[in-house]
């Protein structure tokens, strides 16, 4: 036998970056996921949810956003796998040695914003989303202006994160999730 099951699984989100003499970028929604399949009766089903990106640099004013981790539904017989991407890292922003762009996840980190004064780098891109999960972090906006994480309703921009979707498979009401 089998039952016809609703899900929604959604992936860690990335950490922003931090910045020192820049603005960082910010972190992207974990991947967001829903829909329906059917489970086995008897089946073994392993759900692991995706914690949350963070850094882990030595010299923390200095530290790159880090991605999140994948949320996964998965079975013993391998017919079913189900995977939300943690979401992208944002870049940070250091005055000499930029490490900018965003990370690819669920959806993208945000690019940091470059600081002019050292060879401009302007046009650092944001993090690609993962296509069916989620948007992309937004490109930096020049000098001071980071990109905000992309979110599964839409990407970041100059003036901040993307949207998250609202869900309303829970209890009727609808729930926002995988905001950037």
């Amino acid at each position: 036998g089998s039952d016809y099951v609703d899900y929604l699984v959604v992936g860690g989100g990335g950490s922003g970056g931090t910045g020192m003499g820049a603005s960082a970028g910010g972190g992207g929604a974990g991947g967001f996921i829903t829909d329906s399949t059917t489970f086995q009766k008897g089946s073994t089903y392993t759900i692991t949810v995706g914690a949350g990106g963070r850094t882990t640099h030595t010299m923390p004013w200095k530290a790159e956003g880090a991605n999140g981790e994948n949320s996964t539904i998965t079975n013993s017989g391998s017919t079913l796998s189900i995977t939300a991407l943690g979401g992208g890292g944002g870049g940070r922003g250091w005055n000499h040695d930029h490490n900018v762009d965003g990370k690819h996840g669920g959806s993208g980190g945000g690019a940091a914003g470059s600081i002019g004064d050292y060879g401009g780098n302007q046009g650092d891109e944001g993090g690609e989303g993962e296509y069916g999960q989620g948007h992309n972090g937004a490109d930096s906006a020049g000098f001071y202006y980071a990109g905000g994480g992309g979110g599964a309703g839409g990407p970041g921009d100059a003036s901040g994160g993307g949207v998250g979707l609202s869900n309303y498979l829970w209890n009727g009401e609808g729930i926002m999730y995988a905001a950037g």
